[in-house]
């Protein structure tokens, strides 16, 4: 899709965490992307560990999605403005609604998570939830490091359609029509796939 002509305010974003108890914490945000000139309540949610088992977290409220950097990305924190491909395909850029999300770091180059989530994504339907399983590693060898992870995403979107370009909010830097309509056709091998 073609970038807009002059500049222009990407995203801004004002981040805060109150640690409420020594194993619980409040996280919230507030930002402006491009395209919306209003600021609008980004994350507000609660996580905690429980203290007889460190190694899990729980967190629960309106937040980005954790189970692939792809999945929740702004501007200010990519190496480019622009959304990848595989983000602005797969949903719209970036996934942030209601969730309960619970990892566990079984080995210090080991985690798993689980997201149950409202569903209010493409490719999801509002209120229709989503689940996601992942796993991630990281692993250093001398000076080479590697991050890689796996996740599996269930939703339905029978009654939604395609509408993440033609209004809503996206996390991306334009809001125009996709000059071929492809969108559609990836959406739907990958809900019935």
């Amino acid at each position: 899709m073609p970038v807009e002509q002059g500049a222009q305010l990407d995203d801004a974003s004002l981040w805060a965490r109150y640690q409420w108890l020594p194993n619980s914490a409040v996280h919230a945000s507030i930002g402006s992307h491009s395209g919306h000139s209003e600021l609008a309540l980004e994350s507000l949610y609660l996580d905690y560990r429980p203290a007889s088992v460190p190694t899990v977290e729980v967190s629960a409220g309106l937040m980005d999605a954790s189970f692939s950097p792809n999945a929740s990305s702004h501007p200010s924190g990519r190496d480019f403005a622009e959304t990848s491909l595989l983000a602005a395909a797969f949903w719209g850029g970036s996934i942030h609604d209601l969730a309960l999300t619970t990892t566990w770091q079984a080995h210090p180059q080991l985690k798993l998570g689980l997201e149950l989530r409202d569903g209010d994504f493409f490719p999801a339907s509002k209120g229709e939830g989503a689940q996601v399983l992942f796993v991630e590693t990281n692993q250093q060898w001398h000076q080479l490091q590697l991050n890689a992870g796996a996740w599996g995403l269930q939703a339905k979107a029978g009654q939604r359609a395609d509408e993440r370009y033609q209004a809503g909010h996206t996390h991306g830097t334009s809001s125009l029509l996709p000059p071929i309509s492809v969108l559609p056709g990836i959406a739907s091998w990958l809900v019935s796939g």
